[in-house]
């Protein structure tokens, strides 16, 4: 398949979500899923004023969002799916009560809203079991990478392309998932791949959520074995284990390998922990692996890219261990078209080097 790209970074994204609900109407259908919502960026609720004008004037409009909306705040503050398991209204306070409300005014205009993979009951590990998915479908256009709604100041990017056959491929994967409400259980806890090129040029992975199986990081794997010239990768934090592991017998066997990883500061209550994994992970590690960690004053460093000479990965997922020990649901793009993997590498080296 011939496809027509379009790269955003997030901002870019959100104002083509915002521009495409606004010129919305009946027939059009729109759906957006990501694993957090925050009506109190500015973005956000202006993303949410669109999505209720859109269904307000006769739009189908479907807006899914992960549990994790009402576990965390932007200041990872355990929030009342955490501490009372259900999401009652009454309970609801702050930043909580803003994204609720919000989520009603689309019901109320005429939309849905769906919280997914809600915990069976307070005080589970907040992180187990979290939908990562994030990815729009606006009629027969689509968006897929590492987006989330919330704040907008982030390093991130989606790609879009129109395709009428894999739009409805993927309306039909966000069905599935609706119907259970819990990604793992809807897909029988089997991670799916589907074709959209020959050859193999180009498919996109799910990850369903099982704990410790991925087929996102299976193929990211694979793309590093297989590198032969260079690898570029991003990630939020330093991605060692296997993934370093796997980096490092690329790097000895004369592959030029960039990481492009943000700076712990950026992490909140979290930067001792990513301080203290860089500082193990440098022990065992060449030093021009730590060479392009960003500064303490770039934003977060949130795009999920591995690059080679030959192909290109984007998505939900980190190409780390981490989220698939968790048992964490996710999407990516993996291709191999030459054009697509030159256009991703020069957006990617653009927004971060900026």
């Amino acid at each position: 398949m011939t496809a027509s790209f379009d790269f955003y970074d997030k901002p870019g994204y959100l104002r083509e979500l915002i521009r495409s609900a606004q010129y919305s109407g009946p027939g059009d259908r729109l759906t957006v899923m990501a694993i957090a919502f925050d009506a109190s960026v500015s973005e956000i609720n202006d993303l949410g004023d669109a999505l209720a004008g859109a269904a307000t004037r006769g739009a189908e409009v479907r807006l899914i969002v992960d549990a994790y909306t009402f576990i965390f705040d932007h200041n990872d503050r355990l929030g009342p799916a955490f501490t009372k398991g259900a999401i009652d209204p009454a309970n609801l306070r702050g930043v909580f009560l803003t994204t609720y409300n919000k989520l009603e005014q689309l019901k109320a205009a005429g939309g849905s809203y769906y919280i997914i993979n809600q915990p069976p009951k307070a005080f589970r590990f907040p992180y187990a079991g979290r939908s990562h998915i994030k990815l729009a479908i606006i009629n027969d256009r689509f968006f897929i990478g590492g987006c989330n709604l919330d704040d907008a100041s982030y390093l991130d990017v989606m790609v879009s392309w129109e395709n009428a056959p894999t739009a409805n491929i993927l309306n039909g994967l966000v069905d599935t998932i609706l119907d259970d409400g819990i990604v793992r259980d809807a897909l029988r806890g089997e991670d799916q791949t589907f074709m959209l090129g020959l050859e193999e040029d180009m498919k996109i992975l799910v990850d369903c959520g099982v704990r410790h199986q991925s087929i996102i990081l299976h193929n990211a794997h694979k793309l590093i074995d297989e590198a032969k010239e260079r690898i570029i990768i991003t990630c939020q934090y330093f991605p060692g284990g296997e993934t370093g592991r796997r980096l490092l017998a690329a790097h000895k066997r004369g592959v030029e390998v960039k990481i492009y990883y943000s700076h712990p500061t950026v992490h909140g209550k979290l930067a001792f922990i990513h301080h203290l994994h860089g500082h193990i992970e440098k022990r065992r590690l060449p030093e021009s692996f730590f060479e392009n960690r960003l500064s303490r004053d770039v934003p977060k460093l949130h795009a999920k890219i591995l690059i080679t000479e030959s192909a290109a990965m984007m998505g939900s997922h980190n190409y780390v261990g981490e989220g698939v020990n968790f048992g964490t649901a996710e999407i990516a793009l993996l291709n191999r078209q030459p054009e697509f993997v030159k256009q991703l590498r020069s957006f990617t080296e653009e927004l971060i080097l900026q």
